[in-house]
């Protein structure tokens, strides 16, 4: 039976399911599709900074991290996807408990947006691949993508935390959720730096 309401579920032993040989399979397999898919927004940007001109090191160095994570985008989509997959293998808790797990909510959130992103931008991404090839369009999804991706996993966080049914479990399966959340929401911080570094002319 689920409980009540407004009691922090405690969840047995029997629904914590131990890093497996499976698990391990899921996961190299979804980082080397990642990998994969990752090698042509990652030589896009390197084309890009083959032909950066000439700026204070502060600048390229944030220049690198941003661009680094667009060429990392699909790696972290890609987990992101086996972690939903791996949470809703069995043994797992009840559903009840499933949706007020951070880990879950960050993955699921981020995920919707990503596809609904993706049918969004095909139109764009047509326009694009005509002036700037495969590789921009890859680009410039990696970059609209992500930034989609970070806010639903904001507002998702903010609306769980805010409703009181913020239940994270003590297992890899949602620590693993929470840490592509945070990598999720990472990029909004360092856009925001950017954006201020070069504004400010620092």
């Amino acid at each position: 039976m689920d409980d009540p309401i407004g009691v922090s579920p405690a969840i047995t032993p029997c629904t914590r399911r131990p890093f497996g040989l499976s698990d391990a399979m899921i996961l190299v397999a979804a980082a080397a599709i990642g990998l994969a898919l990752a090698r042509t927004p990652a030589a896009f940007v390197a084309h890009m900074f083959s032909r950066m001109p000439s700026r204070p090191p502060v600048h390229r160095t944030f220049a690198y991290l941003y661009d680094g994570f667009a060429a990392a985008f699909p790696m972290v989509a890609a987990l992101t996807l086996a972690a939903i997959l791996l949470r809703f293998r069995r043994p797992r808790p009840t559903f009840r408990r499933l949706v007020r797990q951070p880990g879950l909510i960050a993955c699921a959130a981020a995920a919707t947006a990503l596809v609904i992103g993706l049918l969004h931008s095909l139109p764009v991404g047509f326009n694009f691949m005509g002036t700037s090839g495969f590789d921009g369009w890859t680009y410039y999804a990696s970059i609209t993508e992500s930034h989609a991706c970070d806010y639903a996993v904001v507002g998702a966080w903010l609306a769980t935390a805010l409703s009181g049914r913020w239940r994270p479990e003590r297992s890899w399966i949602d620590r693993l959720g929470r840490v592509l959340g945070a990598a999720w929401i990472g990029v909004i911080v360092l856009e925001f730096v950017v954006t201020w570094a070069f504004q400010s002319g620092w």
